[in-house]
């Protein structure tokens, strides 16, 4: 288990045995982590300096990415390694490519205020957006599905079989 402390921008990691270190880093205000599918690679959206960063669990060879994100509130990245991140300043979903790490608009068009996202087992990605509610876009990015118009939660994660939980304000 992965942790991070708002007040003192810390990371720490939690073991099986309930005892935990902390993990160096340089961030001001990290808001969202993701790994990879290997679990060799973090990414962490640091929404005080809206920087996406990488590194390796232990912290060590940390990698700043050179894009520019106005409020970075969200980070996921799918089973091929694409890196999602939800720029809420921009009111975008970015995607970055795993294989060229090209920086593209997801889903342009279809959302208004997206602030936390899950991605499916099928590839669909389920999204908070402040002005439509709990959503769903296909993975193709063609369509998206209201499932809840009144819904304005914090944090959305998914399970194996394809379950929400929800964390509500």
């Amino acid at each position: 288990i992965w942790a991070f402390n708002y007040y003192d921008n810390n990371f720490w990691k939690v073991e099986a045995d309930g005892s935990s270190t902390q993990v160096p880093t340089y961030f001001e205000y990290p808001d969202s982590l993701s790994f990879t599918a290997d679990g060799m690679t973090v990414y962490v959206a640091d929404s005080g300096s809206n920087r996406l960063y990488k590194m390796d669990p232990d912290g060590s060879n940390l990698v700043e990415f050179g894009f520019d994100f106005t409020w970075i509130s969200d980070i996921e990245i799918n089973d091929e390694g694409t890196v999602y991140i939800i720029d809420n300043g921009a009111q975008l979903i970015r995607k970055i490519d795993a294989d060229s790490s090209t920086l593209t608009t997801f889903a342009e068009d279809l959302l208004t205020s997206p602030s936390k996202m899950v991605i499916g087992p099928a590839g669909e990605m389920y999204v908070v957006d402040y002005s439509l509610g709990l959503v769903e876009i296909s993975a193709d990015e063609s369509e998206l599905h209201i499932i809840d118009a009144d819904y304005m939660g914090y944090q959305l994660e998914i399970d194996a079989a394809g379950s929400i939980y929800t964390v509500d304000y």
